[in-house]
């Protein structure tokens, strides 16, 4: 009678592994949107601008709009990449000096995780520190998913899963999550620093939304995930460029005022490079797992005839 150890085959392990590492990855998938900005203007094919209501204020910062007064300056397509601006000077305030301008486009379509298939963002850009647009304390680059809830305005709820550069803080992002909260709530949030990093250089970050977790790459490092708070109502994609009031304490900066001389303007910059959104597979663990018993117990059965 011979050890089992001497006749046991390593091939099916062998072969497990190799079915496996074919199996599709988790963050391939299917291509809903590819944003190079290659162009020479804003898709409005893919994007669209926020109104000139109620929704383009916040902090200390209104929205640009095409509904505003005017002929609409909308931000700039060039070299490839999108140029979201925040402006000291707004001809369209409440008041002069009071409030700054600034950029943001906003998806058309919306996007949420499914019982089949989750939703990823994938957005390489940074905050724009040159001679010409030197960058200033008080600035925040936004990219983030935005829905308001069934019922709204009652209840006045919305889901929100945010990245945010803060000119404040630059060696690190500050992520957010509002799941069905109210417009009086600051969310959960988390600054995580992040060794070497500049806000100031082109980074990858990347969102993946599912029905049982929220997850935040920068970089393709994993630097957040969350199993409670899912914000996974449809929602659209949005950037932008804002100056926060002292509400927003992390961001905020004093330094940084409006101005209600145009000759004074100042202007900052968000630059993204790229914006792509995949719906993703979710995994079947049982064809996996079952492959697995079949195969491990296929090298079992032939063990066990060894030992004869």
């Amino acid at each position: 009678m011979r050890s089992s150890l001497q006749r046991f085959s390593p091939r099916p392990i062998a072969l497990l592994f190799v079915l496996l590492l074919a199996l599709p990855a988790s963050t391939s998938g299917q291509i809903i949107l590819n944003e190079q900005f290659n162009g020479t203007a804003v898709d409005t094919s893919l994007f669209t601008f926020s109104g000139a209501g109620a929704e383009s204020f916040f902090g200390r910062t209104q929205l640009n709009s095409p509904d505003l007064p005017g002929p609409f300056d909308a931000p700039e397509v060039s070299n490839g990449t999108l140029k979201l601006r925040l402006q000291t000077y707004n001809p369209f305030g409440t008041a002069a000096g009071n409030l700054f301008l600034g950029d943001e486009i906003r998806t058309i379509d919306t996007y949420a995780p499914t019982a089949n298939s989750g939703v990823v963002f994938e957005i390489r850009s940074r905050l724009v520190d040159s001679a010409s647009n030197p960058l200033s304390p008080g600035l925040v680059g936004g990219m983030f998913t935005f829905g308001l809830d069934a019922g709204f305005p009652n209840p006045n709820e919305r889901d929100e899963v945010d990245f945010e550069l803060l000119s404040n803080l630059q060696n690190g992002v500050l992520t957010n999550i509002f799941d069905d909260q109210g417009f009086n709530s600051a969310g959960n949030f988390q600054f995580l620093p992040i060794s070497g990093f500049d806000i100031t250089q082109f980074n990858d970050y990347r969102l993946e939304l599912g029905l049982d977790s929220i997850r935040f790459y920068v970089n393709d490092t994993l630097i957040r995930e969350d199993f409670s708070d899912l914000a996974i109502e449809p929602q659209d994609f949005r950037l932008n460029i804002n100056a926060p009031d002292s509400s927003f304490g992390l961001a905020f900066s004093n330094l940084l005022q409006p101005t209600a001389n145009p000759n004074d303007n100042e202007i900052f910059l968000f630059e993204v490079d790229s914006l792509v959104i995949r719906a993703t597979a979710v995994p079947e663990p049982s064809t996996a797992a079952l492959l697995a018993i079949a195969l491990i117990a296929l090298g079992g059965r032939r063990s066990r005839k060894a030992t004869c």
